[in-house]
């Protein structure tokens, strides 16, 4: 249960709680009781932050163990997905799906740069042409008897 918020006209100022033990319960001038204060320690407990709670049981912050859990549960799963025949079976399905994707898409790569290559080919055939054509006319001129001055 949360505790509720102290309205306007009921505003307690903290030198108005007054804490009767450790675990207790902060006790209100009116005497209801609202539980612990957020933050609130015992008179002999050691300040520490929110990142260094301990856990009961364990040596270290609760951090480390929640990390600690967390990793346990991963090489569980782990353990448990090496040995499922499913799940052996789903990867060996997607390893072979992706084989043929990226041999498909090799295909396809090769087969562009085949007609990327015959097509630069024939252009450079058409070039030539023209240019040896040019060059006869030019020698026809050049060469006395030739009706290509005509």
């Amino acid at each position: 249960m949360k505790p509720r918020a102290p309205s306007d006209d009921e505003a307690v100022s903290d030198e108005t709680r007054v804490s009767s033990d450790c675990s207790s319960r902060f006790t209100e001038p009116s005497g209801a009781s609202r539980g612990p204060a957020p933050g609130a320690r015992c008179a002999g407990a050691q300040p520490r932050g929110p990142h260094e709670a301990t856990y009961k049981g364990t040596k270290g912050p609760v951090k480390e163990y929640a990390r600690l859990l967390r990793k346990r549960a991963y090489e569980r799963e782990k353990a448990r997905r090496a040995a499922d025949p499913k799940f052996i079976a789903a990867k060996e399905a997607m390893k072979l799906r992706q084989r043929q994707l990226y041999q498909r898409e090799k295909e396809r790569r090769k087969a562009a740069r085949a007609e990327e290559k015959s097509k630069k080919r024939s252009e450079r055939a058409e070039e030539r042409a023209r240019a040896d054509f040019e060059l006869m006319k030019m020698i026809k001129r050049a060469t006395k008897g030739s009706s290509a001055e005509n």
